[in-house]
């Protein structure tokens, strides 16, 4: 038995038996207790995982954003024995991020591939269906494929509202009008080219469609999200709910941004369908018209909520101005026709590297390994400081050289002085 004591056994065999009266051998088995510890056992915890990204990028007012961790069932119990629940202190912890302002200029840049899921029916109206069509064209202005040389957003669109019955009595699929793609523009011209279907909103459909995309061409380093944008109206509550669900196991953001004029209960269902908790995952826009008149407001307003790591272009600039150095490069650092590299001791932070390089003359560059070991590294490449402050991203470090790759590095360019 493997509890509440079972029994192991040991035997041996005679070897010669008694002649003549001789005595007998002793006992050829020998029994003992064994597993005498109880059958119940508690469950076994694995580490925590690490830090999930932050639900918002920052804080529109009085919501700041969240980051969640949580610890998995290494060992079940077994019996009577105990194991904490999945929302238990021991199991799943919740910590506030990203509580600075939002400044409204903010751009998406992070690692995130999002499927764009635009409403196109009839009860929208043509009129609705264009300025939602607009909106998804200036939305995508706000998301960047790179930043600091370091992959970011990648985007796709599906068309849903085409809702009819076909001749088999199946639902007519969304359609598919970009792929994910690195190609903003692209993305704009073929949303721009897209019409009013007129049919009922097939919403289902539409994130059967986005699973699809997702699985065929996300990045498994990337958040998969879909961002809903519609009349808040749908169809086959059932059948969305199922599709919802499944997006939901594979681990995919749902984020639902209806625009109505007047709220309803039809938000309890839209509620449901967003990833929870919903209030960072649901963004009400109060109507048509409303959009039509204030589309920037409204898109920094999702790019806050939706996206989990965003940037603000004038606090950047702010920010860098006032520690007279930036960020260049993301992930590597110039190759070795800019100039070697050399060492200038372990540091824990840029800050602490730019106090050594900044005090050597001859240096406008400095790169930091990541981790708790960084290390520091002047750079004599001249990267132009005026050029990355006006958001430019220099193709090559200098003149004969280029950036070499490397996820350990970051190189930061500094502030000259003017003597």
């Amino acid at each position: 038995k493997e509890c509440e004591t079972g029994t192991a056994q040991k035997t041996r065999s005679v070897l010669a038996k008694p002649k003549n009266g001789g005595q007998s051998c002793d006992s050829t088995v020998e029994t003992r207790s064994c597993n005498v510890g109880s059958c119940d056992r508690d469950c076994k915890l694995q580490s925590w995982t690490a830090w999930g990204p932050c639900s918002m990028s920052c804080n529109p007012g009085n919501t700041p954003g969240f980051q969640e961790r949580t610890r998995s069932v290494l060992v079940p119990i077994r019996g009577n024995g105990k194991c904490p629940n999945a929302k238990h202190v021991s199991r799943y912890q919740k910590r506030v991020c990203n509580e600075h302002r939002c400044r409204g200029d903010e751009v998406c840049v992070a690692k995130q591939d999002l499927i764009i899921a635009l409403d196109a029916s009839g009860s929208l109206r043509e009129s609705g269906f264009k300025i939602l069509r607009n909106f998804v064209v200036n939305l995508t202005s706000t998301y960047k494929a790179e930043y600091a040389g370091a992959e970011a957003v990648r985007l796709g669109v599906v068309l849903f509202g085409n809702g009819a019955r076909q001749k088999d009595g199946t639902v007519s699929p969304a359609i598919n009008v970009v792929g994910l793609t690195k190609n903003f523009a692209e993305v704009r011209k073929k949303v721009k080219a897209t019409k009013w279907q007129k049919g009922f909103t097939n919403l289902a459909q539409a994130f059967t469609l986005a699973d699809t995309m997702l699985s065929q061409k996300g990045r498994k380093d990337a958040q998969s999200a879909v961002l809903v944008l519609s009349d808040g109206k749908y169809s086959f509550a059932f059948e969305t709910e199922q599709a919802v669900k499944k997006l939901k196991s594979k681990g995919v953001m749902v984020f639902m941004a209806p625009v109505a004029q007047v709220a309803g209960s039809w938000q309890t269902k839209l509620k449901q369908w967003a990833s929870q908790p919903w209030e960072t995952n649901y963004k009400l826009i109060p109507g048509m018209q409303a959009l039509r008149f204030n589309m920037n407001m409204f898109r920094s307003a999702l790019v806050a909520k939706f996206c989990p790591n965003s940037m603000s272009p004038t606090g950047k600039a702010k920010s860098d101005d006032a520690r007279r150095f930036m960020l260049a490069f993301q992930g590597g650092l110039p190759n070795q026709r800019c100039g070697g590299r050399k060492y200038r001791g372990k540091v824990k932070t840029a800050q602490e590297c730019y106090d050594k390089v900044s005090k050597l003359k001859g240096f406008q560059a400095f790169a930091i390994t990541t981790g708790s070991r960084g290390a520091c590294f002047s750079l004599p490449s001249k990267l132009d400081w005026n050029r990355y402050a006006a958001g430019k991203r220099d193709e090559k470090p200098c003149p004969n050289g280029k950036w070499k790759k490397n996820p350990f590095f970051k190189t930061y360019v500094m502030k000259p002085v003017v003597i």
